[in-house]
């Protein structure tokens, strides 16, 4: 059997797909074409976005901050200069450079996405301040409601009623679940192209199994809250 290189022997393993995909990072080092930094790092947040979507009951109840800082760190790993709530123009949720490259995104859990899109759009600028870095992204973790589809599409019918001067979507043939967002940048007057990656971390299983836990938990916090009273009730009747 022939020798494998370090990219090929990380498909075999499977995962994310982020280590298979060292060699084209190194390479972006050396680069100046921003398309393929962008197309790169979006194959990169996807295989992130699966690995997340595999289990979510182990990431429902984070919270923002805790889901992003996730996202930054398996960024960093990757071999990404990857930041969390940089100052650029404002605090960025997600701030990603790589040789002169960048990239930024905000990330919103459940709601307030128009806000999370207005910030992106006309109060942050790129980390290189080059206004040439066009493409920024939406990360939409969804913890409760619909499923992903379903609020998808609510959410790029509500962009489009948005005040931004010739906004359209268009779908993201990688992953059907994702979008893009096209608009004229206030700033620059040029084409401004946002992706909008829902992440599906609802879960709300239904089987029996489930039923038993979740009334075990009900037993556990009703326990708890009769102990703070009696502890309470001990007391006051010491006093």
């Amino acid at each position: 059997m022939d020798k494998l290189g370090a990219g090929q022997f990380a498909i075999l393993l499977g995962g994310n797909g982020l280590a298979a995909r060292y060699q084209e990072r190194i390479a972006l080092l050396y680069s100046e074409n921003y398309d393929s930094f962008i197309k790169l790092l979006y194959k990169d947040l996807d295989g992130l976005i699966n690995q997340f979507q595999a289990n979510p009951q182990n990431r429902n109840k984070k919270n923002e901050d805790g889901l992003t800082e996730e996202f930054v760190t398996n960024l960093c790993t990757a071999g990404y200069t990857a930041s969390h709530d940089t100052s650029s123009g404002g605090h960025v949720d997600i701030t990603v450079r790589i040789g002169v490259h960048s990239w930024i995104g905000e990330a919103k859990k459940d709601s307030k996405f128009d806000e999370g899109f207005k910030q992106l759009c006309t109060r942050y600028r790129p980390a290189s301040g080059n206004f040439e870095h066009n493409h920024a992204g939406m990360l939409l973790y969804l913890c409760k409601g619909p499923n992903i589809l379903k609020r998808k599409k609510a959410w790029e019918k509500k962009l489009k009623t948005l005040d931004f001067e010739s906004i359209s979507t268009y779908d993201c043939k990688e992953n059907l679940n994702h979008f893009y967002s096209s608009h004229v940048h206030d700033v620059t007057g040029r084409e401004f192209i946002v992706r909008h990656m829902p992440v599906a971390l609802q879960f709300t299983p239904t089987d029996a199994s489930a039923r038993r836990s979740k009334t075990a938990q009900s037993v556990k916090i009703l326990n708890e809250k009769n102990e703070v009273k009696t502890r309470a009730t001990k007391k006051s009747i010491s006093k």
